[in-house]
C-alpha cells in the first residue's frame, strides 16, 4: 500500500512538472491534475464538485471539461453523473454564492462554512470570485489574515493567483493601501 501511494505521488509531480514546462501556468496545471485525479474516482469527483474545488465549467490543459475527460476513459457511471449533475438547480447555486458572499464578510461565519464544508479555500461566486476576491472588494482584512494563517503558503499563493470573469486577480482589486500590505 506504501509503495502504492507513493508511486501516485511520484507520478502525480511528474504529472504536474511536465504540465508546468508545456503551459507554464501552476493554476491550469493544478487544475489539469485534479481532473486527472477525479475521473478515476466518483466519489472524489462529487466531492470536488460539492465542495467547489472542481466546477462543471474547468477545463484542462487541453480544454476538457470532466464530461470529456469521463467520457474518454469510458467512466459511463461517472459520465452519467456528471450529465445529471449539470442540472443543479438555480437555488442550489445561489445558496453556495450567498454563503460564499457571508463568509467573505464574516470571520465567524468563514469558520462555520468551513467546519460544516458548505464552501472551502477554493469556492468561487458566480462571477468566479474566490473568497479571496471578495475579502478584498469588501475590504475585510481579518478573512484576509485569517486566510493566510489557515492556508498553506503554496495553496494561499495559488489563490492569490486566480483569475474571475473579469480577468482580475485579489491583488488586481486591491482597494487601499491597508489591503495591499496584508497581500
Amino acid at each position: 500500500m506504501k509503495k502504492l501511494v507513493l508511486l501516485t505521488a511520484l507520478l502525480t509531480i511528474s504529472f504536474y512538472n511536465a504540465c508546468m514546462e508545456n503551459t507554464n501556468n501552476s493554476y491550469i496545471c493544478y487544475k489539469t491534475e485534479l481532473m486527472r485525479i477525479a475521473v478515476q474516482n466518483t466519489t472524489t469527483t462529487r466531492n470536488y464538485l460539492a465542495h467547489g474545488t472542481l466546477t462543471l465549467d474547468d477545463v484542462d490543459k487541453d480544454n476538457k471539461n470532466l464530461l470529456d475527460l469521463a467520457l474518454q476513459y469510458r467512466n459511463n457511471k461517472l459520465s452519467e453523473i456528471l450529465s445529471n449533475y449539470n442540472m443543479v438547480t438555480q437555488e442550489t447555486k445561489d445558496i453556495r454564492n450567498r454563503l460564499l458572499h457571508e463568509a467573505a464578510q464574516d470571520v465567524n461565519r468563514l469558520k462555520e462554512c468551513i467546519a460544516h464544508e458548505t464552501i472551502n479555500f477554493d469556492s468561487v461566486d458566480l462571477n468566479n470570485d474566490n473568497l479571496l476576491h471578495l475579502a478584498v472588494q469588501y475590504k475585510k482584512i481579518e478573512i484576509i489574515n485569517y486566510m493566510k494563517r489557515n492556508v498553506p503558503t503554496q495553496e494561499f499563493e495559488r489563490i492569490k493567483a486566480q483569475v474571475n470573469n473579469q480577468g482580475m486577480t485579489a491583488r488586481d482589486l486591491i482597494i487601499t493601501d491597508s489591503s495591499k500590505e496584508q497581500l
